[in-house]
């Protein structure tokens, strides 16, 4: 899924999961997104999404696109790529502490030698 399609789908999950078709193709068409109709296609056919039609026609086809409501399977695919980012910056956050608690009286004197050194330049 490219991020065009996921920002549609984080779009139409925010507030009750349900937006008015014409909120959602106005505000990325508003943002010269040329390939939101090939988003919203993509997540219908992966069925992350559902359209409300306001009625039929005489041949039977539905017309009028009223709303667009997010699946449980949509809902869940947000979850997953939450859950994968909190996955990915735990252990660097982790690392990273510990790099600087494993080495911290190195960064100090590393610390007051820059100092030094920039009171010396400053000074002359």
């Amino acid at each position: 899924m490219n991020k065009v399609t996921y920002k549609v789908l984080l779009f139409i999950n925010s507030g009750k999961g349900t937006k008015s078709y014409n909120v959602v193709m106005s505000k990325f068409k508003k943002q010269l997104i040329p390939s939101i109709d090939d988003s919203i296609h993509m997540l219908i056919t992966d069925r992350m999404i559902g359209i409300n039609y306001a009625g039929v026609n005489e041949m039977g086809c539905l017309i009028n696109p009223s709303s667009i409501t997010i699946t449980a399977k949509g809902k869940e695919f947000i979850e997953n790529q939450s859950s994968q980012k909190f996955r990915f910056w735990l252990p660097i956050i982790i690392s990273i502490a510990a790099l600087i608690g494993a080495y911290r009286k190195e960064l100090l004197l590393l610390v007051q030698v820059l100092l030094q050194l920039l009171k010396s330049i400053m000074g002359n």
